[in-house]
């Protein structure tokens, strides 16, 4: 349960103003279920939270319960869409919504019918309209088609207003000019996918040597927020880093590291 996808909701999280808290606890417990017994509502839901995600499996339960998977597939002649400008922003949790339909011979859609949602059930109402709009050409019918629709949520921006006070210099620092520009870092490809998944940033404060050979070692993470997986994910991209000569054969380099969303591919 303790997974980094349960982390990066917890981050999401907030309370009223008042005096800061400390070791404080939640406990959780998880069922498993096979996906063929999963309720349709579910596994809707699953895809519709994880959308940047293959998630095959899930997709292939969902479309056995109906033939409208199976070859050959239905085109569509006219697809509508819900206008989802209107809910962006959200500062908690982002709408999103899962709709079955059938498809007659003629291409009509019919039995659009809202299987799950949360967040507005606005956003269902106007997806499940989208759906009722769209036409397909004309085929063989097919029951048990499914689409689903999503907000990204409002970024959480890192909680820390200011990176941690460098603890006392335990060997020479020789790097004071050594910046993470120099380091030709992948921020994109290191961010933790839970917490870009959940638009959760973050930040970590990481200690290096710069070796003659341009190979970065050791690495030790000095902080983290508001997770240690930002300070991980911070150490692994710096082993994969190809530092500019200019900045090799340094020190004690001691370098903040930030995990803004805007470094992430939008859909």
């Amino acid at each position: 349960p303790a997974s980094e996808d349960m982390l990066a909701a917890l981050a999401r999280w907030r309370f009223m103003a008042g005096a800061p808290a400390s070791d404080c606890r939640v406990e959780v417990s998880q069922t498993y279920t096979p996906l063929t017994k999963a309720p349709t509502a579910l596994l809707l839901e699953v895809v519709a939270l994880r959308k940047r995600e293959a998630l095959t499996p899930v997709r292939s339960a969902i479309s056995a319960r109906g033939d409208c998977g199976r070859s050959p597939r239905r085109i569509p002649a006219i697809t509508s869409y819900p206008d989802l400008r209107s809910f962006t922003g959200r500062d908690f949790s982002a709408p999103w919504a899962g709709v079955l339909y059938d498809i007659d011979a003629e291409g009509e859609v019919q039995n659009v019918r809202i299987a799950t949602q949360g967040g507005d059930p606005v956003l269902a109402d106007l997806a499940a309209a989208s759906i009722a709009d769209s036409r397909f050409h004309s085929g063989k019918a097919v029951k048990g088609c499914y689409a689903v629709f999503s907000v990204r949520p409002e970024t959480v921006e890192a909680t820390a207003k200011a990176y941690p006070k460098p603890p006392s210099p335990s060997k020479e620092r020789d790097c004071s000019d050594v910046k993470a520009a120099a380091l030709n870092l992948s921020i994109q490809r290191s961010y933790p996918s839970a917490f870009a998944r959940q638009a959760v940033e973050g930040w970590a404060l990481i200690e290096f040597d710069i070796r003659a050979d341009g190979r970065i070692t050791p690495v030790n993470i000095v902080a983290a927020q508001p997770s240690a997986a930002f300070g991980t994910a911070a150490r692994n991209m710096l082993a994969s880093a190809r530092p500019d000569t200019s900045v090799w054969d340094r020190k004690g380099c001691l370098i903040p590291v930030t995990f803004a969303m805007n470094a992430v591919t939008e859909d």
